[in-house]
């Protein structure tokens, strides 16, 4: 079958799906946290778990065909570029996951609605590249944290639905967490296409778009960022914080000057800091520690 063959190139379940379970869940919990209230598992968190699977497979099927002429060039063998499966059939199955995806929610409120809306709204805006594709993809970095805002919107989603029979605005530490989301996005953007020159898809990676010694500092701040952030979470403190983000700093500088051997360490490294930030706000949502 044409579909389980793009499934497992281009959205290959044991890779996507672990990483989508954890931040699901981190998103979940941390929303209970976070408002002092028990998690419960019932009928919206498996829509919303769900929703969210199909949001990054939509995503997926929509920068497909955004790619298609360049992929036809760099990469011929991917399912759309060599014909598999058609343009119009990657968009009749866009408009039925999209419409599976409202249908799970239809339930759960105007407030997830309106979320969802608002996910489905700017999945549609990162594939007209802003209306402005031309200047966009001359400018790789903005192309990268333009599109990562989706991060936090998703965020926002899974709080609405399983939240959305309670009188309460979303805290604003849970804001701040759904904002971070922003920056661990694009940390794993910056992991998967920071590539040598021997592997494929080269072309387009940052490396060779923008240099290799500015690609290891952008990975470099927001991997401290996230830091940051979770040591604050954890001690609460804005002044400890600070000193101990300083110190790692410093530590960590001399790791940054240019070698060409250390782009397989920050590619990891990167994703290990994904992976700790989430595993992070997992353990801390439920385990009893000091008020947040």
């Amino acid at each position: 079958m044409k579909w389980a063959e793009f499934i497992k190139e281009r959205f290959p379940i044991r890779e996507h799906l672990p990483f989508i379970l954890i931040f699901f869940f981190s998103c979940y919990l941390f929303a209970f946290k976070t408002t002092e209230l028990a998690p419960k598992i019932n009928f919206n968190t498996f829509s919303s778990l769900i929703t969210t699977i199909l949001i990054f497979f939509h995503l997926r099927l929509l920068d497909e065909i955004k790619d298609i002429e360049r992929d036809k060039i760099i990469h011929p063998n991917r399912p759309l570029a060599k014909g598999l499966i058609k343009i119009s059939e990657a968009k009749i199955m866009i408009t039925s996951v999209i419409l599976i995806e409202i249908i799970l929610n239809i339930s759960s409120g105007i407030s997830t609605l309106i979320a969802l809306s608002s996910v489905i709204f700017f999945s549609f805006l990162m594939y007209k590249e802003f209306f402005v594709k031309t200047w966009l993809r001359k400018h790789p970095i903005i192309y990268a944290f333009s599109h990562a805002i989706i991060m936090p919107i998703i965020c926002i989603y899974i709080y609405y639905s399983n939240l959305n029979n309670i009188d309460i605005p979303i805290p604003e530490k849970y804001m701040v967490f759904s904002m971070f989301n922003w920056v661990v996005s694009n940390i794993f953007e910056f992991s998967r296409k920071m590539l040598l020159k021997n592997e494929e898809g080269y072309e387009d990676s940052y490396i060779n778009q923008i240099g290799y010694y500015k690609t290891i500092l952008i990975q470099y701040f927001m991997i401290i960022t996230t830091t940051f952030f979770i040591i604050y979470t954890a001690i609460n403190k804005v002044a400890e914080t600070t000193i101990i983000t300083v110190i790692l700093i410093l530590v960590s500088i001399p790791f940054l000057k240019p070698n060409h051997q250390r782009e397989k360490l920050f590619k990891y490294l990167g994703y290990f800091s994904i992976l700790f930030f989430y595993i992070f706000i997992i353990t801390f949502s439920l385990i009893k520690m000091k008020p947040y």
